[in-house]
């Protein structure tokens, strides 16, 4: 009984030695990543929400009440959702083609 507890007492630590030299080595890297991206994208909605206001003050009236013919009154963030899921498609097949290419690398 001594035996198969020093053993799993063994492989435990070696996975939890494993598991922090992971944190270690990844976290930072996958928290930086993220950060720039949410800053990425936050820049990007900011810049598309300070253009689309500031071209909305140089159309005319008339224009606005033909528009709203056409388009719902939530369209503009209905399309800055549609662009902040095809940012975040874009970044998972990114994410999913590395992971792809490191597997096939460790492949023999």
């Amino acid at each position: 009984m001594g035996f198969l507890w020093l053993a799993l007492k063994t492989i435990l630590w070696e996975i939890s030695g494993k598991f922090a030299l992971f944190l270690t080595k990844r976290l930072p890297v996958v928290v930086a990543s993220s950060a720039l991206i949410v800053t990425i994208v936050v820049a990007y909605l900011f810049a598309m929400h300070s253009l689309s206001s500031a071209i909305g003050q140089t159309i005319p009236g008339i224009v606005y009440n033909v528009w709203s013919w056409v388009m719902p009154g939530n369209a503009i963030p209905c399309l800055f959702a549609v662009l902040s899921a095809r940012i975040v498609r874009w970044t998972y097949t990114r994410y999913e083609k590395m992971v792809n290419f490191r597997i096939r690398s460790l492949m023999p």
